[in-house]
C-alpha cells in the first residue's frame, strides 16, 4: 500500500521520510519546473539532504508531480496536463 499525506486538502503519496541508498534515482516535487519535478540521484549531498529535510523526494516522477500540483492548490487528478 502506498504511503499518502494531505497537502492542501489534497491526498497524494507521501515524499521520502529517510535517506535513500546512494545512486538512487530520485524526482524532486518543483512548482517551478514546467513538469512540476526536476531529477536527481542520492548522493548524501548537502543538497540531496536540504529536499529530503523539505520532504521533497518521491520515488517517481508521477508522485512529485501530484505533490507539486497539490501545492499549487490543483487538482493533482488532472495531472500537469490538466492543471
Amino acid at each position: 500500500k502506498v504511503k499518502t499525506h494531505e497537502v492542501n486538502g489534497f491526498t497524494v503519496p507521501a515524499p521520502l521520510t529517510e535517506p535513500p541508498a546512494n545512486g538512487t534515482y530520485y524526482c524532486i516535487a518543483s512548482i517551478h519546473s514546467d513538469h512540476c519535478f526536476l531529477s536527481s540521484s542520492w548522493d548524501g549531498y548537502p543538497l540531496d539532504n536540504k529536499y529530503l529535510r523539505r520532504r521533497l523526494i518521491h520515488l517517481t516522477k508521477e508522485a512529485a508531480q501530484q505533490n507539486a500540483l497539490a501545492m499549487l492548490g490543483r487538482d493533482p487528478a488532472k495531472g500537469v496536463e490538466g492543471a
